[in-house]
């Protein structure tokens, strides 16, 4: 074993890490395709990015903007 591997024990739940944090990119690309019709410029950057970090929350916080701004 490497020095590395000594120090980093995920229990086994490398796989569920590496599954959401897949999830939450497509919801981030998804946030950013779909952005674009309703805002531009430093929100719809700032809220792909939040998806990335947050997920669905940041996913929720986006569709209830979607509906304020849908016209």
């Amino acid at each position: 074993m490497g020095w590395m591997a000594r120090n980093i024990d995920f229990s086994g739940h490398q796989i569920e890490i590496i599954l959401l944090l897949c999830i939450f990119c497509a919801m981030a690309i998804w946030v950013f395709y779909d952005s674009d019709k309703y805002l531009s410029g430093v929100k719809r950057h700032i809220l792909w990015l939040l998806t990335i970090i947050t997920g669905p929350i940041t996913l929720i916080i986006y569709l209830i903007m979607r509906k304020k701004l849908d016209y």
